[in-house]
């Protein structure tokens, strides 16, 4: 956008004086993007990066606005913000539009069930979620055990769920080619050992967390990618990412797809 000699003007005194409370200054990029910073008052802005550094503390210096959308009750599109924590905060239909999300309040994600029949691979899941609103939605991620007691309040059922639900968590063969990496062959002998197997582990959105949940000792070789599971209180246990259940002691479990939106 061009801007007019007195508009510039006005820029650079706001920018040598810090006199215009609330306003913007933004410089364009080579991608188009605008990139600047809020005074008080002004537009709530994003960290360059996406939505994994809402996750990772304070963004960089430079970030850049991004508008969101979603579909209003009236079917018009309708607009509003993120907050810092990547939180819907405009006034606009919450959830970005996926009318049957649940909206924590604190952190004002928003999770939904999007299991098919007969449940999923973690590619499928994977792959589901980051469908659902492009750019915003992902496998749900487990930061505190107050989400995890949200998710599994609202999405799952204790002692009678049937399924065990995918988490964006993963022992990736590209930076761990060698499965023994994912956990201790035939038990950890020391939290050390026990250490080293869980720093294998990631979130797939880069979050970062010192939160954990594993139940007993998984994980214990039986796959790459995590799953929450009952077992007399909700934790984490490794399952084979290839399958679309899991063929315990109690019978089969198809393993379901909870969506995570920002």
């Amino acid at each position: 956008m061009l801007k007019t000699r007195a508009q510039l003007g006005a820029s650079m005194l706001c920018l040598a004086l810090a006199a215009c409370e609330g306003a913007t200054l933004e410089v364009p990029t080579a991608n188009g993007a605008r990139v600047g910073g809020a005074g008080a008052g002004g537009p709530t802005t994003f960290a360059a990066g996406g939505s994994a550094a809402s996750r990772g503390g304070a963004g960089p210096v430079s970030t850049v606005e991004r508008p969101t959308t979603s579909v209003g009750g009236g079917g018009g599109m309708t607009s509003g913000t993120t907050g810092a924590g990547g939180g819907w905060t405009g006034s606009a239909e919450p959830c970005r539009g996926v009318v049957e999300a649940q909206a924590e309040p604190s952190s004002k994600h928003c999770y939904v069930d999007r299991t098919p029949p007969g449940g999923a691979s973690y590619a499928k899941a994977s792959a589901t979620c980051d469908e659902l609103v492009p750019g915003w939605s992902h496998l749900v991620t487990i930061g505190s055990d107050a989400e995890q007691g949200f998710v599994t309040s609202r999405l799952l059922t204790d002692a009678k769920d049937g399924a065990d639900a995918w988490i964006g968590l993963t022992c990736p063969e590209a930076t761990h080619p060698s499965f023994l990496d994912c956990y201790c062959k035939g038990g950890c002998k020391s939290p050390f050992e026990r250490s080293l197997a869980l720093a294998s582990w990631a979130w797939t959105d880069a979050a970062q967390t010192n939160f954990l949940a594993w139940a007993g000792p998984s994980p214990d070789g039986a796959g790459r990618a995590a799953a929450l599971t009952w077992s007399g209180t909700w934790g984490w246990v490794d399952r084979d990412e290839k399958a679309i259940a899991y063929d315990g002691p109690s019978g089969a479990r198809t393993h379901r797809v909870i969506c995570e939106i920002e």
